[in-house]
């Protein structure tokens, strides 16, 4: 039980912490999510494999594989039984909740951020682009305490190249900022 459902959860655990945290910064660090999703999935599949093999025993499965019997190529014949189809169910069920709470735990995080860590200041938009996924968008730099100049996109069509906007940022970690719109312009 202990390598084969706390080592998988604690590892998980790890990772998906990593991959928050990571997932605000760019290219290479934000890569790290690879490893957490790597993480997350096979872990999952350990995790679904072992319970199931323990709740529906059937002399047809092999006992609990290590990691390298997994990721081998070698032909084994394939025997659907309850237990693996529903392993294969819960381990889908369980990386799909797995990173759907990674989005909802930045979020929170980013939150957090800039309700306790918070400045308000000046941004302006140097460019503008088009990107599948977040459309029509504005690029805009802005410095924090340290003097720091940090980019950042987001969805609008409105705003031209040497418009001014305010931006909030977590003077904790910089990099994390959000947009502060005006909804009633005059």
């Amino acid at each position: 039980m202990l390598k084969n459902v706390i080592l998988p959860v604690v590892l998980i655990i790890l990772t998906s912490i990593g991959t928050i945290y990571f997932w605000f910064e760019g290219i290479p660090l934000s890569f790290f999510g690879l490893f957490g999703f790597l993480v997350l999935g096979f872990g999952s599949m350990y995790i679904s494999y072992y319970l199931l093999y323990k709740l529906f025993p059937d002399k047809r499965n092999i006992a609990l594989p290590g990691i390298s019997n997994i990721l081998s190529l070698k032909e084994r014949p394939q025997i659907f039984t309850i237990g693996s189809i529903l392993g294969g169910f819960f381990a889908l069920i369980l990386t799909g909740l797995g990173v759907f709470s990674w989005t909802i735990f930045a979020d929170k995080y980013k939150s957090y951020q800039l309700s306790n860590f918070g400045q308000v200041t000046k941004s302006v938009i140097i460019s503008t682009g088009h990107q599948k996924g977040l459309g029509t968008y504005r690029e805009y730099q802005y410095l924090d305490n340290a003097g720091e100049i940090h980019k950042d996109k987001f969805a609008n069509k409105n705003l031209s190249v040497g418009d001014t906007i305010e931006i909030r940022y977590s003077k904790k970690r910089p990099i994390i900022n959000q947009v502060i719109l005006d909804r009633n312009p005059n």
